[in-house]
């Protein structure tokens, strides 16, 4: 399939695929650190082991957190791509007669960002698709032509 031009490649809305981790990310480091600061208080250390430690585990946290971005920059980057045959999905090939469902989704999160989610089956899912792009119809028409096309064969 990658050899061919796609028919259609679908981006993520990026806000809603940053935002929440940005967010979740921000609070979970924050609390990290804060649990490493109590743990240190509660021990019997001089000062400046006391500061090693300290400027140690914020620049551990940093790195974490900062790694973390990064990888969610990377996944929000990502474009699923619609070929002939079937579907280009994060580097795994989907065929269009294996798709089971075409389950529409939407959580709290999509709702506030206008987005939803379509349930491929297979553990297979598209997210973070806009509300105003009818994805589910376009991948039910290249679901039937394919099926057309292979039994024409």
């Amino acid at each position: 399939m990658p050899e061919e031009l796609p028919l259609y490649s679908l981006p993520q809305h990026k806000p809603r695929a940053l935002l929440p981790k940005f967010i979740a990310l921000t609070l979970l480091s924050v609390l990290f650190y804060i649990g490493i600061l109590l743990n240190v208080a509660l021990l019997d250390l001089t000062g400046k082991e006391e500061t090693t430690i300290k400027t140690g585990s914020l620049i551990l946290v940093g790195f974490l957190f900062l790694l973390g971005i990064i990888l969610t920059i990377q996944q929000a980057a990502y474009i699923t791509k619609f070929y002939k045959e079937g579907i280009s999905l994060k580097g795994k090939k989907i065929v269009y007669n294996t798709i089971t469902t075409t389950t529409k989704n939407e959580d709290f999160l999509d709702k506030i960002f206008k987005t939803h989610s379509l349930n491929l089956g297979n553990h297979n899912h598209l997210r973070h698709i806009p509300n105003t792009i009818d994805i589910e119809q376009y991948l039910r028409q290249l679901q039937e032509y394919n099926q057309k096309r292979q039994s024409s064969i």
